[in-house]
């Protein structure tokens, strides 16, 4: 997809054994921050892991990002009701030189498994867990981090599952402490005969571009109808808060935003 001063590419492969499944996503965006801090309301998620969390942690301020995204996963079969999957996510976020907005280039790559389990037709219950390293450029500061959660999944009906997991993430700020955040997600999926409904609570932890790690609250809900085999039209809103995980942090400017797109 290309406009006058954005550029965007996406790639998604992926492949299927018989106990098995490979897949490997990622993109490459380059974009104003004006239109990177409101991540985009993607009306053909199915997955809410698959929305953007991360954000620069600045407003009022012109600077354009190159934003890197890999995303490989792998999952396994071990059972009829047992299956282990691992994944990892490396992200770049380089920005423009600017004094005034002075954003920081960062990467975040973090590294995740889980277990999960079906304990009757309709549900499945989980454990997952991950490690996340940040490394700011022009900083002192390359902090590290790890989550746990329990998850539980359910099959409402035939179209329309549940997906659930809380957990804690804990981070060691640039002091050396460990500071703990609970994470977690509350989401419903309906994939109806021609329409797709998302709607999602999601609290996560990430880096950002002022060289701090964010704690993000956000709400999306995303209606899709199908026109045709190769057609479809959609709306979605997404409302989020996104704060710095050091409340003393003076780099950092706390966002509550709504966004409303089609």
């Amino acid at each position: 997809e290309l406009n006058n001063d954005s550029a965007y590419l996406d790639f998604d492969y992926s492949y299927s054994g018989q106990l098995s499944n490979f897949r490997f996503r990622g993109g490459y965006a380059d974009e104003s921050i004006r239109t990177a801090e409101r991540s985009n309301i993607d009306f053909d998620a199915d997955n809410p892991a698959d929305i953007p969390t991360d954000n620069s942690g600045r407003v009022f301020g012109i600077d354009n990002r190159q934003r890197l995204v890999l995303r490989p996963s792998w999952s396994y079969q071990m059972g009829q009701k047992s299956t282990i999957r691992v994944g990892a996510r490396y992200l770049d976020a380089s920005y423009d030189e600017s004094i005034l907005v002075a954003l920081r280039d960062f990467t975040e790559t973090r590294g995740q498994a889980s277990f999960e389990f079906v304990s009757s037709p309709r549900n499945t219950i989980g454990l997952s867990g991950y490690y996340r390293q940040n490394e700011f450029e022009r900083t002192a500061e390359d902090l590290t981090g790890y989550g746990m959660a329990v998850n539980f999944n359910r099959s409402l009906s035939e179209t329309t599952r549940l997906r659930s997991s809380i957990g804690f993430d804990s981070t060691e700020d640039s002091a050396g402490a460990n500071q703990s955040n609970p994470i977690g997600e509350i989401s419903i999926i309906s994939n109806l005969q021609t329409y797709r409904v998302l709607a999602s609570y999601q609290r996560s932890v990430q880096g950002s571009g002022s060289a701090e790690v964010s704690v993000r609250d956000a709400i999306s809900l995303n209606l899709t109808h199908n026109l045709s085999e190769k057609f479809s039209v959609g709306a979605g809103l997404r409302a989020y808060q996104s704060q710095a995980l050091d409340s003393t942090a003076i780099g950092f400017d706390e966002q509550d935003y709504v966004q409303i797109g089609g």
